[in-house]
This record gives C-alpha cells, sequence and structure tokens, in this order.
C-alpha cells in the first residue's frame, strides 16, 4: 500500500475536526496545514526507504517557539526531561526553531487515530508553548 492511500483517512479526519481538506492542503502531496488551538499543525504522509523495505508514517509538527538564546543548556535539559514523560509526542530543533512533533506507522491507521494525534499535539502544543517562552524567552 502507498504511503498517499492514506489521503482519505486524513481527509475524513480534518472534516470531523471542522476543517476543509481543500482549504488545509499544503503543496506537497499527501501533506495539509490545519489551525488548532495556538497550534498551526503541519500533517504529511511520508514514505522513506528502510532497512526492511519502504516507510509509511503520518507525522504531525508545529513550531512552538524560537531556540532563547539566554539560558540554553537550561532549555535543552528541559525539552529532554519533558520528552521522556510524552507517549507521542516529542521536542525537535530545526532551523533554531522548536517544534512538537508526533509520527506513527501509517499500516492500520483509522481516522479515529488520525483525530487523537491532531488533539494530542494541540493540546500539548497549548500547555507547553507559552510555559517554555515564559520561561526562557
Amino acid at each position: 500500500m502507498s504511503h498517499l492511500d492514506y489521503v482519505k483517512d486524513v481527509e475524513e479526519a480534518l472534516k470531523q475536526l471542522g476543517a476543509d481538506p481543500k482549504d488545509a492542503k499544503a503543496s506537497l502531496p499527501g501533506s495539509w496545514i490545519v489551525k488548532k488551538g495556538s497550534a498551526s499543525i503541519t500533517i504529511t504522509l511520508n514514505s522513506s526507504p528502510g532497512a526492511e523495505g519502504e516507510q509509511n508514517t503520518i507525522s504531525m509538527n508545529c513550531r512552538l517557539m524560537d531556540v532563547p538564546r539566554r539560558k540554553q543548556r537550561e532549555f535543552f535539559r528541559r525539552l529532554l526531561e519533558l520528552n521522556h514523560s510524552f507517549i507521542s509526542e516529542r521536542f525537535e530543533l530545526f532551523d533554531e526553531g522548536v517544534f512538537l512533533s508526533s509520527v506513527r506507522h501509517l499500516e492500520g491507521l483509522a481516522t479515529e487515530e488520525v483525530i487523537a494525534m491532531i488533539n494530542d499535539i494541540s493540546e500539548t502544543a497549548d500547555f507547553w508553548d507559552d510555559k517554555l517562552i515564559a520561561e526562557f524567552m
């Protein structure tokens, strides 16, 4: 099965969350950008080579903040400690930004799981973005 065979599951999830999949469509095939709470979430269906063939995944990420210029050691330690407490999300650094991300294999994916991933990442982002900015910016 191709990673793009899961487009219908993501688009149905977006509809159930009140978003228009056509409005959320991003420029790459199999990708969308949806706003939920304070999070602007990029959703992408991915296919990449792996040791056992193609690895098909769904990834979600949202930018929370810039990497702070002060207290970086404390900041990075805090992110690592928080990562340990999450079930499916994690903090990542990319291009001087702090992102919250979640990834899952596509095999067996259901619309309800896409909805849960979107809800989880938006709730986690809403909870931590202001706290981290207040503490480190």
